[in-house]
């Protein structure tokens, strides 16, 4: 698959059909796979902590989530293809050949493993899951960690928020050899779980879904900034520096 690379982290150039195809695939494999989403603001905290950059780049599909990637791609991008769009897919698939999910949330988070299971059962029925806790700054217990190994699951989400997710993800990958997907989800489970409203479509079709997480969650205010303001400072300041030299 082509890869663009943008402020040193590679994104896979394929489209949302692309990535569900791709995701369909690693199911019916016996390798484990790490897929990734990054937005402008990975980018952003990627160009200032190379160690996260290596994490990224590690990754075996790195889908853009974020109108920004799609839009200084020049073209080579075609769409944008979101965590939040690409778990429909994982869900139906792993109804339809009786897998397994897993699902780790942070403590202090918006979703509620209660409500996640409940919305997990009215929208695919019979989907075996098992759904733990992660406490801030603190490590699973071995015994969690042993009751989610234990149960085997074909996909693992984990809903920590970045860069703690994707250094759980690499951390722990040896842990789960027969899981096909390992995969870090952010907040987009708030949405299955009834927690936050996601935007509305009109407005994610036009690369405004950042306003709507800015009126919804004031407090993401820095991180918005990173997006919508840094970020294509620093791909700009990127592009004028390698023309330089060119």
């Amino acid at each position: 698959m082509k890869t663009i690379n943008i402020l040193g982290v590679n994104i896979h150039a394929i489209t949302r059909n692309q990535a569900e195809k791709e995701i369909q695939a690693y199911l019916f494999d016996n390798k484990t796979r790490i897929i990734v989403t990054p937005g402008p603001e990975f980018l952003v905290r990627a160009h200032k902590n190379p160690d996260f950059k290596e994490l990224l780049n590690r990754a075996d599909l790195a889908l853009a989530d974020g109108s920004g990637l799609v839009f200084f791609s020049g073209g080579n991008i075609p769409e944008r293809c979101s965590g939040a769009d690409m778990i429909p897919t994982i869900l139906k698939q792993l109804q339809h050949n009786s897998g397994k999910l897993g699902v780790i949330l942070r403590d202090d988070g918006l979703s509620r493993a209660d409500k996640l299971m409940h919305s997990l059962e009215k929208t695919n029925p019979g989907l075996h899951t098992k759904i733990v806790y992660k406490k801030s700054n603190e490590t699973i217990s071995k015994k969690i960690l042993r009751d989610l190994t234990d149960f085997i699951p074909d996909v693992l989400l984990v809903a920590l928020g970045s860069p703690q997710q994707e250094e759980w993800i690499f951390a722990h990958q040896q842990q789960f050899p027969q899981t096909k997907i390992m995969m870090g989800v952010g907040g987009a489970l708030d949405y299955w779980s009834g927690a936050m409203r996601r935007a509305p479509r009109f407005m994610r079709n036009i690369g405004l879904e950042w306003l709507w997480r800015l009126i919804r969650q004031p407090r993401r205010l820095p991180r918005i900034l990173n997006a919508v303001i840094l970020f294509p400072l620093l791909v700009i300041a990127e592009k004028s520096h390698k023309k330089h030299y060119e």
